[in-house]
């Protein structure tokens, strides 16, 4: 009798521990995760694509595969709303991208708190001053769990303002929002692959959904489809793909510029890290350096061969004490050099 149970103990172990070699251990998708792509004063890159999409399946242990779509990786700066005075009164503490605090163009605000992430509207600056407002709403309570639930009524005012800053018109409207947590299993993106969930988000008076595919590495795709689209398989769907810049090894952006230039860090002043774009006309040797006051060398940011184009380069000054530094882009036989303030 004694053997018999030992016996069965011992399959019952054996069971267990194949189990956990085969089957994927479920996530969950912090803050911490979610700041991958979306902190202020990092940068991340976008690929937008439409046409029929293979959206994948609910439930537990899936593939969804996006890996045959081209990625442009359209270079996006995090962006504080409160160094943007056309936007710091009206999404304080927020978060929204653009390639530069001037080019704001119908992107969403974010907010952020431990247990939220919030969307609180979509600003643009040009060509008009047109805001649109969102009574904050959680699109994804924190942690992001498989099965997680959740639904409230949303509002939404869509404000235009002319040149000037005087209002010309205000829009109101509203719908039920419902979000599912309806599936994980594996994404695949490009020649890279995630474990991720997958998260259904319904707008029921506005006729539409989409889907989400989160990840704890910086990686995420949402889909919008019409809301009479199955939840499964191909349907006609307009995208876009987020990496965060950890994930993106070429860090460039189009068109390819007609001249050598450095741009000015953003933000300036800064703690502690700073964006820093230059642009090659043609293809060759690079170097960008950072120096202290002294003109001693305290960073290479970047050093070899690159293509022609637009790039970035992101400088982390944890390591140095407040004060006023350079940067110098040499190719070609061209130099060029900016200044640089870290305020601790």
């Amino acid at each position: 009798m004694f053997k018999n149970t030992q016996k069965l103990i011992f399959r019952f172990f054996i069971a267990l521990f194949f189990i956990s070699f085969t089957v994927p251990a479920q996530i969950q998708v912090t803050l911490p995760d979610m700041l991958k792509l979306f902190n202020a004063g990092d940068i991340h890159y976008g690929t937008n694509f439409e046409g029929q999409i293979n959206i994948g399946q609910p439930g537990a242990d899936k593939v969804y595969d996006f890996s045959y779509i081209p990625l442009s990786n359209e270079f996006s700066l995090n962006l504080n709303t409160d160094d943007i005075p056309v936007l710091a009164s009206r999404y304080p503490g927020c978060v929204t991208f653009g390639e530069t605090p001037q080019t704001v163009e119908n992107n969403p605000v974010f907010l952020f708190s431990p247990d939220s992430f919030y969307i609180v509207g979509q600003a643009s600056l040009v060509p008009e001053w047109k805001f649109i407002h969102r009574e904050p709403y959680d699109v994804f309570p924190l942690p992001v769990i498989y099965g997680a639930t959740h639904s409230r009524f949303i509002k939404m005012t869509d404000s235009t303002f002319n040149l000037s800053g005087v209002l010309q018109s205000v829009d109101t409207s509203s719908s039920e929002y419902r979000s599912t947590v309806d599936g994980w299993g594996t994404l695949k993106i490009g020649t890279m692959q995630f474990p991720c969930l997958r998260v259904k988000r319904e707008y029921i008076q506005y006729g539409d959904k989409d889907f989400v595919y989160l990840t704890k590495e910086g990686a995420f795709i949402t889909l919008m489809t019409e809301a009479t689209n199955p939840d499964s398989g191909i349907v006609a769907a307009r995208g876009t793909i987020l990496l965060g810049a950890a994930l993106v090894d070429v860090k460039e952006v189009s068109p390819v510029p007609v001249e050598f230039n450095l741009s000015q860090n953003f933000p300036n002043p800064f703690n502690p890290s700073t964006v820093i774009q230059f642009g090659l006309p043609t293809a060759g040797y690079a170097r960008l350096e950072v120096f202290n006051l002294l003109g001693e060398s305290i960073a290479v940011l970047f050093d070899g061969e690159t293509n022609a184009g637009n790039h970035s380069v992101k400088f982390d000054a944890s390591a140095l004490g407040s004060g006023v530094y350079f940067y110098r882009l040499s190719s070609a036989g061209e130099v060029l050099t900016r200044k640089l303030t870290l305020l601790k």
